[in-house]
């Protein structure tokens, strides 16, 4: 094919009796041509362990060596074989797994174990691909024995075919990106392995699931130009493939209360953006304004932050903000459920958090040490708001000093910082209850392959 050969455009110009002769072959080694779309007959092999001239060890004795060059190399000089005899495709390697060794075919594949399996081939894929030969990956999936392979049925429950069977293909399409897919050639349950699925709900389950995590914390920490939750990531495949995503929380395994990212804006004139504002003042800007909403003057530095976990490190303007400094964090958080919420703050120094106006939680007074924050932070502090509504914005101010936080001495060159977190409130019993009561929703737990 020319080299700028673009498939996409290639198939608008076919017809649809042009598109079934590409599916139909010229005999049992060649795809039909259809020249006048520049299209040319492709020769096939069917052979893994040579092109018929040379003779390689089997797969399964390539797998036996655990040696990735080795595969590589195999696949390097089948490329060469191919290039030779004018083969375009190599109908291989087979990665179905090798359970039993009544299978007939279980020397095409490289290994019982998934991982070992997928590995190996990838190595041997990438071999043979790098000179312009295709690789055919098969028989996806589940095709493990020879007797009725046409007509047989491989019944596998989600978690073996998800940890076993797909393994192999799920590494390989990861790291070598096969350029031809065999679906074949029995049905898995009452499905063929040519379908496509379409499930109509999708179920997800546990506490982190909203939450994007890109990098470790401390000084491993980076804030991407975005992020995408397992959840979201989810929930936006279900919209483009028209099924929905029922979610729930499950058990809680958090020792602080999970951070608002994803969930908050901020007023940026007439617009909103994603995240909170902060600004600084070098002085209390009002008598009582940690604990009230009294007007603090106009600020001598603000700026924006997309999280509401914010240690005061760098990023700071040193040419207007004083080490010791007052400062406020604003922002509306969106509430995605209807009930009560629990809302937690932790601050290098003192201070006080006001939801819709009132104060929930004041640390402004005799408050102990915590870990967060370097281990110079206050404990977590929890207080809790009723009622609020799924979707309807809540205003969210922590107003805070790092005098006592300074003025106490810290081994790092910090002016402390301050984290925010809040949660559906719900108890353990009924948050596992709410999950079980989903998962008995499910179609795995209708048709009996989970308890």
């Amino acid at each position: 094919m020319p080299p700028q050969f673009d498939v996409e455009e290639t198939l608008k110009k076919l017809s649809v009796p042009q598109k079934v002769q590409l599916l139909a072959g010229l005999g049992f080694w060649h795809t039909q041509a259809i020249e006048s779309a520049g299209i040319k007959s492709m020769r096939m092999s069917h052979v893994f362990n040579g092109v018929p001239s040379s003779c390689f060890q089997s797969a399964t004795g390539i797998g036996s060596s655990f040696d990735i060059e080795l595969a590589h190399e195999v696949g390097d000089a089948l490329a060469d074989e191919c290039r030779a005899k004018s083969v375009h495709i190599l109908l291989g390697p087979t990665v179905n797994t090798q359970r039993s060794p009544l299978g007939g075919r279980g020397f095409e594949s490289f290994s019982e174990d998934p991982h070992l399996n997928g590995t190996i081939a990838a190595a041997y894929i990438q071999g043979v691909q790098a000179k312009g030969v295709a690789t055919t990956l098969k028989h996806y999936v589940a095709n493990e024995q020879e007797y009725q392979r046409f007509s047989s049925s491989s019944e596998v429950n989600e978690r073996a075919l998800r940890e076993i069977y797909l393994k192999p293909f799920q590494i390989v399409v990861k790291k070598a990106n096969p350029w031809v897919m065999m679906a074949a050639l029995r049905l898995c349950g009452s499905r063929s392995s040519q379908e496509r699925q379409q499930a109509s709900t999708t179920q997800y389950q546990g506490p982190n699931a909203r939450r994007a995590f890109t990098s470790g914390g401390g000084s491993a920490e980076v804030l991407a130009s975005y992020t995408v939750s397992p959840l979201q990531g989810i929930e936006a495949v279900g919209k483009d493939a028209g099924f929905a995503v029922e979610y729930a929380t499950g058990a809680m395994t958090f020792r602080y209360l999970p951070v608002l990212d994803g969930a908050i804006q901020f007023k940026d004139g007439d617009t909103k953006r994603d995240g909170a504002l902060l600004e600084f003042w070098n002085h209390e800007p009002a008598e009582n304004w940690l604990t009230s909403l009294v007007d603090g003057g106009i600020p001598v530095w603000s700026t924006a932050t997309r999280v509401s976990h914010c240690p005061l490190i760098d990023s700071m303007d040193n040419s207007k903000v004083n080490f010791t400094c007052w400062y406020r964090y604003s922002t509306l958080l969106t509430p995605d459920r209807t009930g009560d919420y629990d809302f937690e703050l932790i601050v290098g120094g003192r201070g006080a958090l006001f939801v819709n106006g009132k104060v929930v939680i004041d640390l402004t007074g005799d408050v102990p040490d915590g870990s967060p924050i370097f281990g110079s932070g206050t404990v977590s502090a929890r207080g809790s708001v009723t009622g609020l509504q799924g979707g309807q914005l809540v205003a969210l101010e922590a107003r805070l000093s790092n005098q006592t936080f300074i003025e106490r001495g810290t081994g790092y060159e910090t002016r402390g910082g301050v984290r925010l977190g809040a949660t559906p409130v719900i108890s353990d019993e009924d948050a596992l209850a709410e999950a079980i009561a989903l998962a008995k929703e499910s179609e795995d737990y209708q048709d009996g392959q989970i308890d």
